[in-house]
């Protein structure tokens, strides 16, 4: 994928949007197009905002030995 473009060969401008019911009625192989450069962009947004994922999943009191 080229560098600006982001899904379906979209600009991120005109990208368009679409809800859960609208994308299981594309065809698989757009879907999978949509869902590998959705994946591609979470991983670069998570690779360089190290705020969204360095945190603790449990506090301490969060994870028992024995059940309570």
């Amino acid at each position: 994928m080229a560098s600006g473009d982001t899904r379906t060969g979209f600009t991120k401008q005109e990208q368009p949007t679409y809800s859960a019911v609208e994308l299981m009625k594309l065809p698989l192989k757009e879907r999978l197009k949509i869902l590998a450069c959705t994946a591609a962009e979470a991983e670069t947004i998570y690779s360089n905002d190290k705020r969204l994922t360095d945190f603790e999943a449990f506090g301490g009191d969060d994870l028992y030995d024995t059940t309570p």
